[in-house]
């Protein structure tokens, strides 16, 4: 099927698209950083990982699961972002791919500290206090979609989410 746009038409479209994409950042813009947690609300929330045993159950074995998460010494971070190829500074950082109202802000609390993996029947310690890295992400401006992601040994992993901003639910375990 083939389309023709009249010249005008086609002039006109591209004009008024211009227009609006220039007029975004000073008619809708990003609405202002107000943030509805503190560094101290995050840690509060990373403290309940180490308030329990997780109980892995999988087909063929259980396992108890014991941390002991720290606030790493690395970078503390609040920002926007969203930058595919360059930016218009705009919303914080806009990408010219990304539609104009793509505000996206996030925190990032770097995590260190123990992991212990027991086998939850015979209560055989099959990963020994290993040290952990990883990461509390945070995504919007409020509490209630935190991520943290954990690695261990060379190939382990252990991932956890948040919806609420008041504890966690396990979502993967993988060690070899």
């Amino acid at each position: 099927m083939l389309s023709i746009i009249p010249k005008f038409q086609k002039s006109s479209s591209i004009f008024a698209m211009t227009a609006l994409w220039l007029a975004n950042p000073i008619l809708g813009g990003c609405e202002p950083m107000t943030y509805t947690f503190e560094k101290a609300d995050m840690v509060l929330l990373m403290e309940t990982l180490n308030q329990q045993t997780w109980i892995i159950e999988s087909d063929t074995q259980n396992y108890e699961v014991d941390l002991q998460i720290l606030e790493s010494e690395g970078e503390y971070a609040s920002h926007y972002t969203f930058d595919v190829i360059s930016s218009a500074h705009a919303c914080g950082t806009r990408s010219f791919i990304a539609s104009a109202d793509a505000c996206i802000s996030d925190t990032i609390m770097e995590l260190e500290g123990w992991i212990t993996i027991r086998d939850a029947q015979t209560q055989e310690i099959l990963v020994e206090e290993k040290a952990l890295d990883g990461e509390m992400y945070v995504l919007g401006y409020d509490l209630n979609n935190a991520d943290v992601r954990l690695f261990f040994a060379e190939e382990g992993s252990i991932d956890f989410y948040s919806p609420d901003g008041q504890s966690f639910s396990l979502q993967a375990l993988r060690w070899e």
